[in-house]
């Protein structure tokens, strides 16, 4: 900055006079107001004091420029240009005018580079957009003069800006192959090969993701000696931004109606009630969804139905840079936001984060997994956080063959919650030529503008995947905690509704199911459209045996967000449990398109199959679900009882005796191992079980496990006498009209008179 051709090294020592002349030179015509330079720069200080400091600086700076007026302006200060000029000022003016060159030339280096003042956050974060904002509009300069030069032939000049657009983003793929193609044709092999090798190495170790298919093809004609000519893509889709300066808190802000938007440093777009049949005892409970063991070294297999559906995606774990187990919320939490975005599109199916969290920490490839999430393409990146503000890089990825749709980093201003989502939901949608309906206010009022109230739901949401009593535990408590910040959360009461139902599975209190009520209808009050709010309100009306009114709630949440798994999950048990099986079914599959690696989902397909006599799948499917269960006892018990049914008796006993010893000795597996021991002949180790099984009598508790054994063992007496011990919920209902251990039962005129007697009810 010079004032008459002069440095302004008098004021060089004085941080916060320098940092009052930035933000007017950025400001140009428009200036800047009192209250918001305030704000920014003396954020403790009562307002009378901070203005006096103010104008005392604004003193200073005329003193010691032997009293050139350079700022004026009453409320809105403004730099006299005619007195005082700046690099900013005059690249923006070169950029807009189309003087490419001279404003490649101005540009040099990154704005207020290692420029801070303490105590000052919000000029940090003013500073850190701006560098942004400028940090893209160079590299857009950059790229536009490197193409100018190709065609122009001029080599060395394209290597020149070629490099200097890779040093700004060393990530930015197409800079990469922009420089890669310009060295080779001047004739620099090596030097070329060696900026494909570097980059290989960085998208590896920054972004831990697989080598660039790109960069890869153009080595190898390199290194063939076959250079083809470079296809860049005509639209870049760079989108222009605008940087929305934010008002005081209280001050009135002419951008207020404006989305945020977070603007990517440099965007690179390319066109191209637990279910088990438990041998007789359906259990439905309503909380335990999803929960998955992971094995780290090992790629999940693609499960039997995981087709890839047209416009479908996957948002994989985002890597975490700062490699602290402390931000491994923030991570999980901000991709798993950007799924729940991109699912509220329509046209879009999104996976659910249930199975792409199943490659956290796994090495595999594009198709791989794409082919096991069942999912054309992919979202894939790193998140590396620094106090409020978060580098993202993202990559958009045919499934197919890995290559790169859309890529791009983003600066992300954690105080700006829904910002990021908004963003990225836009480029992907456009990536994918989706249609986004009002762009940049998809998701509505479900989120908050509280900071710390989107942390408090990030670390709730990682407590609540674990499914474990304490995670659920705590993720109630920050649940709570987000909601007194915000009281119109409507996210953050639909996770507290969930994580209360969960608990409410390990817990003898009376109050949490009440409680959840309460939180899903204030979720839903908050934002009617917020499918998963009606998702928790349908499993209370569940549990309450209210079945119409959950039976609405559940097709409003299906018809709201088609891509939320848990909504088809539990519906297709409203539809069972009510006789409409064929609707059932389709409800289960669409759940287990969506969350194919879920051993929950798969367990209660695997249900499903085993209840439509569908054996042979049946049993795959539960197959794949224990391969990566971390509690494998329902799993277990379906999977003996197919097998059983199947004529593959010896198979069930081995599979049970995976069982711990301790969970072996339940009443459930103890039926299971009764009949399979009995359909294999080993009839003396089947009775000795079925003495221990029958020493406490036949309770309403254990009726229907009996009728069970009795009925594959041979008894019907003893079977039809259990029966009428049986208190006939809806859950158990269903096993009577559909299980298939109860079909020697079934030509029995008891068996079809009980059958009326118990629908009616």
């Amino acid at each position: 900055m010079e004032c008459d051709g002069a440095r302004l090294e008098s004021v060089a020592g004085r941080r916060r006079a320098l940092a009052l002349l930035a933000q007017l030179a950025v400001a140009g015509p428009r200036g800047v107001s009192r209250a918001r330079l305030v704000h920014r720069l003396w954020p403790d200080s009562d307002e009378e004091k901070a203005r006096n400091v103010l104008a005392q600086t604004l003193h200073k700076l005329k003193r010691d420029l032997g009293g050139a007026e350079i700022v004026t302006g009453a409320g809105e200060l403004r730099l006299d240009d005619a007195l005082i000029s700046s690099d900013v000022a005059e690249f923006e003016r070169h950029s807009a005018a189309g003087q490419l060159d001279k404003a490649g030339r101005v540009y040099d280096g990154p704005f207020l580079d290692g420029f801070y003042v303490n105590g000052a956050d919000e000029f940090e974060r003013w500073a850190e957009d701006e560098r942004s904002r400028l940090a893209r509009l160079a590299a857009e300069t950059f790229e536009a003069l490197a193409q100018q030069a190709d065609r122009a032939g001029e080599v060395a000049t394209a290597v020149a800006w070629w490099r200097r657009l890779a040093a700004l983003d060393p990530l930015a793929t197409r800079a990469t192959l922009g420089l890669m193609t310009a060295l080779a044709t001047s004739g620099d092999t090596a030097d070329s090969l060696r900026v494909g090798s570097v980059y290989q190495s960085l998208v590896r170790n920054e972004l831990g993701a697989p080598p660039d298919p790109a960069v890869e093809r153009l080595t190898s004609e390199i290194r063939s000696g076959v250079l083809a000519p470079l296809r860049r893509p005509v639209d870049s889709r760079h989108e222009p931004t605008l940087a929305v300066e934010r008002a005081p808190p209280g001050e009135p802000n002419e951008h207020d109606d404006l989305p945020v938007e977070i603007s990517p440093v440099f965007s690179r777009a390319r066109g191209r009630r637990f279910w088990y049949i438990g041998i007789g005892a359906a259990v439905v409970a309503a909380a335990t969804y999803a929960s998955i063991g992971r094995t780290p070294a090992e790629a999940p297999s693609p499960p039997p139905a995981a087709v890839a559906a047209v416009g479908s995606i996957a948002v994989l774990p985002l890597v975490n840079l700062d490699r602290s187990t402390a931000d491994d919320y923030f991570a999980d939490g901000v991709a798993e936001e950007l799924a729940m975005t991109l699912s509220r599109v329509p046209g879009l199916r999104v996976a659910a984060h249930t199975s792409a969290f199943a490659f956290k920490g796994v090495s595999a490839d594009a198709a791989h997994m794409a082919s096991a999430l069942g999912v054309q393409t992919l979202l894939e990146g790193s998140v590396r956080r620094t106090g409020r503000h978060a580098r993202i890089a993202l990559r958009l990825v045919n499934g197919f063959d890995g290559f790169p749709l859309m890529s791009a980093d983003y600066e992300w201003d954690v105080d700006q919650p829904l910002a990021l989502q908004q963003t990225v939901a836009a480029a992907v949608a456009d990536s994918l030529r989706v249609s986004l309906p009002r762009l940049g206010r998809l998701p509505g009022p479900r989120s908050t503008a509280d900071p710390l109230a989107h942390d408090l739901y990030l670390r709730g949401r990682f407590e609540w995947n674990k499914r474990t009593p304490a995670g659920l535990s705590q993720a109630v408590t920050y649940f709570r905690q987000a909601i007194a910040r915000d009281t119109t959360y409507a996210a953050g009461y639909a996770g507290l509704a969930d994580a209360l139902v969960g608990l409410s599975m390990y817990s003898s209190s009376p109050d949490l199911v009440p409680q959840a009520e309460i939180a899903s209808h204030r979720a839903i009050r908050a934002d009617p459209s917020l499918g998963e709010a009606h998702v928790s309100l349908a499993m209370i009306l569940d549990i309450r045996g209210d079945g119409p009114a959950a039976e609405r709630e559940y097709a409003l949440a299906v018809a709201l967000n088609p891509s939320y798994a848990p909504a088809h999950h539990w519906h297709a048990f409203e539809l069972e449990a009510r006789g409409h099986h064929a609707e059932a079914m389709d409800e289960i599959r669409a759940a287990y398109a969506l969350d194919p690696l879920s051993p929950t989902i798969g367990n209660a397909y695997g249900a499903f199959l085993y209840l439509d006599r569908d054996w042979q799948r049946a049993i795959t499917v539960l197959e794949l679900a224990l391969s990566r269960a971390s509690d494998p006892f329902p799993i277990v018990l379906n999977l003996a009882a197919a097998l059983t049914v199947s004529g593959r008796d010896t198979a069930a006993i081995t599979v049970l005796g995976r069982l711990p010893l301790e969970e072996l000795d339940r009443p459930e597996p103890r039926a299971a191992l009764a009949i399979a021991h009995w359909r294999a002949g080993n009839r003396d180790s089947a009775q000795s079980i079925i003495r221990r099984l029958s020493r406490d009598g036949v309770t309403r508790t254990n009726a229907l496990l009996m009728a069970s054994v009795y009925a594959q063992t041979g008894d019907a007496d003893s079977a039809f006498a259990s029966l009428a011990r049986v208190d006939w919920r809806r859950d158990q209902v269903l096993n009577l009209r559909a299980e298939p251990l109860l079909d020697p039962l079934r030509r029995d005129p008891r068996f079809v008179r009980l059958l009326d007697q118990v629908a009616s009810r």
